[in-house]
This record gives C-alpha cells, sequence and structure tokens, in this order.
C-alpha cells in the first residue's frame, strides 16, 4: 500500500512539473482568418511558452520550447520583458514561464461543454493534444519565423530571433 502511494505521489509531482503552452498559429488561409490553437503539455522539462505576432495580431503563432528550440528564442527569455519586438519585419516574440501563458485572452479556445448522453459516461471535447503531435505545430512555427524574416540580423548576428 505504501509503494502504491509513493508510486501516486510521485506521478502528481511529475505532471505538477510538466508545463503545459498553447500552440498553433493564426492567419489568412484562402483569403479568410483561420485560428487553431490548443493546450498542449510540453516536453519533460522544458520550461518556457513562446508567442509571436505582428502589430495587428494577424499572424499569431504559439508553442512550447522543445529541444530544437534555436538559442536566440532562448535569450528572449533572458531579456527584461521577456519580449522582442522586430519593427523591421514587424514581429514581436515573447516568453513565459507559467501554464498556458503564451496567447492573448482573445484568441485562446474556449473549452466545449461536456456531452452527457444518459449513461455514466461523459463525453469530452478537449483542447489538448498530445506531445507526440506538436511536430507539425513546431515545424509550422519554424517556417513562419523563416517566412518572416527572422534570419535577418538580430543585434548584429545572423540567424534572427
Amino acid at each position: 500500500m505504501l509503494r502504491k502511494l509513493i508510486f501516486l505521489s510521485t506521478l502528481v509531482i511529475m505532471s505538477a512539473s510538466t508545463l503545459k503552452c498553447y500552440e498553433g498559429s493564426r492567419g489568412m488561409v484562402n483569403g479568410e482568418d483561420s485560428s487553431n490553437f490548443v493546450q498542449n503539455l510540453c516536453d519533460d522539462n522544458m520550461t518556457y511558452c513562446f508567442e509571436s505576432y505582428n502589430s495587428n495580431l494577424t499572424e499569431v503563432t504559439a508553442s512550447c520550447q522543445n529541444m530544437g528550440t534555436d538559442q536566440k528564442l532562448l535569450d528572449v527569455c533572458k531579456m527584461d520583458g521577456k519580449c522582442k519586438e522586430r519593427s523591421d519585419i514587424d514581429v514581436t516574440v515573447c516568453c513565459c514561464t507559467s501554464d498556458l501563458c503564451n496567447l492573448q485572452d482573445d484568441l485562446k479556445p474556449t473549452p466545449e461543454v461536456p456531452v452527457i448522453d444518459g449513461s455514466s459516461e461523459v463525453e469530452q471535447n478537449s483542447t489538448e493534444i498530445l506531445p507526440e503531435t506538436t511536430e507539425n505545430i513546431a515545424d509550422k512555427f519554424v517556417e513562419l519565423n523563416e517566412t518572416m524574416g527572422l534570419e535577418l540580423e538580430l543585434n548584429g548576428t545572423k540567424g534572427g530571433l
């Protein structure tokens, strides 16, 4: 019984230490504004959530830090205010460290209300995705960074944000 309690306590502590960030993007698709943000548990030991956006919020990305996060993005997290504005390419990148901190309120997905079908089971539509499905989102984040010109010089160095 004691082993089971210790095991369950360890699971609770481990799950409490996993950062949860929004992941996804907003932008124009076929002439229409499209937004697809979801909540995501980040990989173990990742401590940052990222958001990038243009000045009128028509292009927004959100993501978790991962093992392949560029050092220049991590450097943003060390700055006062934890944001870096690139007015020459109309992009601001921000970094934060608390659960679901990386998206402005009006862009956050609203969880759908559970549907009860009369049985003992409750169906829920979740806005969470599993970590293994985030590769596509991470690729889109990299692609957006390249597209928006983040490969330009930043503070006298090559490589963008």
